[in-house]
């Protein structure tokens, strides 16, 4: 649609109605009224959300699937995580890479593993790369799970929120040791479909 602007004689509007997506584009965009606003000044943020078109707005500006996530193989609340995404990505949106995996730097040589290790990564098929909590609310976004995470990455909020990851992210291990009583998954990797199995 964007594209199309930049044609002569050729609008967005256009090429949004011969794709058939006009009506749904309009409903959308029309989902963010006086309703909505009520409802995100009450703090009522689910409901908020469950009138407003999200899947579709997030479908047609922004992804790119699949979305790789590179995630920290021996950390078990990041373990849990990724087995719980993958039973929940029916679609395929998603692909997971162990960082710590032999030959990650081999196969994404233009990750950095030790960067990847302090701040989760994640990163489109277009090359855009997330970082942190942008990582988690897209992963669960693709999944059309957790909606609300999207309230993180607000003005002022996201200051709040991305401090708070820094601290789990610093302290990953130890909180994993206070709510799993295991500090790292050293011997044990994931597999399809997310059960574990020995490392070699």
């Amino acid at each position: 649609m964007g594209t199309a602007d930049i044609v002569p004689g050729v609008s967005g509007g256009t090429i949004a109605f011969i794709t058939g997506i006009y009506s749904e584009l309009l409903s959308a965009i029309s989902s963010i009224n006086s309703k909505f606003i009520i409802q995100v000044l009450k703090l009522n943020f689910k409901k908020a959300l469950s009138e407003f078109h999200l899947r579709f707005l997030f479908t047609l500006f922004l992804l790119s699937f699949p979305l790789t996530m590179y995630f920290d193989g021996i950390c078990p609340l990041c373990i849990a995580e990724v087995k719980q995404l993958r039973t929940l990505d029916t679609d395929g949106n998603l692909r997971f890479e162990d960082i710590h995996a032999q030959d990650f730097i081999n196969r994404y040589p233009h990750i950095n593993r030790e960067a990847a290790n302090r701040v989760l990564h994640a990163e489109y098929a277009d090359g855009r790369l997330l970082l942190g909590l942008d990582v988690t609310q897209h992963v669960w976004r693709a999944v059309d799970k957790n909606h609300w995470l999207a309230l993180l990455r607000w003005p002022i909020i996201r200051w709040f929120a991305d401090m708070v990851y820094w601290i789990f992210a610093r302290y990953r291990y130890s909180i994993s040791y206070l709510l799993t009583g295991i500090r790292r998954c050293d011997s044990c990797a994931i597999k399809l479909p997310g059960e574990y199995q020995e490392k070699p």
